[in-house]
């Protein structure tokens, strides 16, 4: 009895159909090249699966960012049109720098962090206008130190009408964010790619260092354009 048929390797490589004789009488085993083919090209699907994953996972980490600082801002206007126009207080942070600068999450360790202060933007979750304040979904990169460049920072002016917010160092895949977010970021010492920012039209300009908590920012005259 004789049947049509197709080798292995003229089914992945796509050579034309040979004639062969089958006996069931004589079974024909797969040979050590068809094996090794078959390996290779499940590795490299693989791979291909892995990588595709590992793209997902980081663009809905990033999403998650996003979603994060824009649901944070939802939160202080609302905060604000309950107080007069007015957003929560600086709170200090563990230095007390004077520049109304803190920061709630990852922080350069949190314990030795200098604007670290777990009470940041606090009257939010009091007052149920957030349930929790979000930290990020992957947590402190590797490797990380004391640096001041990377967590969740909150800077508000001293009469509080004016704030900025940035997640700092901790988007992975910039692409992933709107470009609208990634225009008002710290000075040279934080991310100028890796961040996302949102802020109140006269904080935009707002750098990390200076001393805006000994200015009004009511008052134009007596605020540079880098607060």
């Amino acid at each position: 009895m004789r049947k049509d048929g197709f080798t292995l390797i003229e089914l992945l490589v796509g050579q034309p159909p040979a004639r062969l004789n089958l006996d069931i009488r004589n079974p024909r085993g797969f040979t050590l090249i068809e094996l090794l083919v078959v390996i290779a090209i499940i590795s490299l699907l693989s791979s291909i699966v892995l990588a595709s994953l590992q793209t997902a996972r980081v663009k809905a980490r990033d999403s998650q960012r996003v979603q994060n600082i824009i649901q944070l801002r939802n939160a202080l206007e609302l905060y604000a049109a309950d107080h007069d126009g007015l957003y929560p207080d600086y709170v200090g942070g563990t230095v007390e720098p004077n520049n109304r600068l803190s920061c709630w999450h990852i922080c350069s360790n949190e314990n030795v962090g200098q604007y670290y202060n777990a009470d940041t933007l606090k009257e939010l979750t009091d007052e149920g206008l957030i349930s929790a304040l979000p930290r990020d979904p992957k947590g402190p990169p590797a490797g990380y130190g004391n640096d001041l460049d990377m967590g969740y920072f909150y800077k508000v002016s001293e009469s509080r009408r004016n704030y900025k917010l940035i997640f700092s160092g901790l988007i992975e895949n910039p692409n992933d964010v709107p470009v609208s977010l990634r225009k008002h970021l710290f000075g040279s010492g934080f991310p100028q790619t890796h961040s996302v920012s949102i802020c109140t039209e006269d904080a935009c300009a707002w750098s990390e260092n200076n001393q805006c908590g000994s200015l009004d920012d009511e008052n134009p005259d007596t605020v540079p354009s880098m607060c």
